[in-house]
């Protein structure tokens, strides 16, 4: 789980602040075999003291989700290496 925290520079504005929170769900479908979801939500804020609406506004939502799959290629569990492959495909939805 990854939780960052990000600050745009001051003299772009309006000004604007983003904060990441990552979630990631994996489960092991074989011995050797593990597929995951990661999601991360995201929230932005804007001051606008300028605007007619002035004050802060918050929107918060899903990012685009990844979905994975990785392969332990070592056969032994007990190894003391392990070389593993993996695919993630990342889908559009935020």
């Amino acid at each position: 789980m990854n939780v960052e925290w990000d600050k745009l520079r001051l003299s772009a504005r309006p000004n604007l602040s983003q904060t990441v929170f990552d979630a990631e769900l994996g489960y092991g479908l074989a011995p050797r075999l593990e597929v995951s979801v990661d999601f991360p939500v995201i929230g932005l804020s804007v001051e606008t003291p300028n605007s007619a609406t002035g004050g802060n506004r918050r929107v918060v939502g899903i990012g685009d989700m990844a979905i994975a799959a990785k392969y332990r290629l070592t056969r032994s569990p007990d190894a003391t290496h392990a070389f593993a492959a993996s695919l993630s495909v990342e889908v559009p939805t935020g």
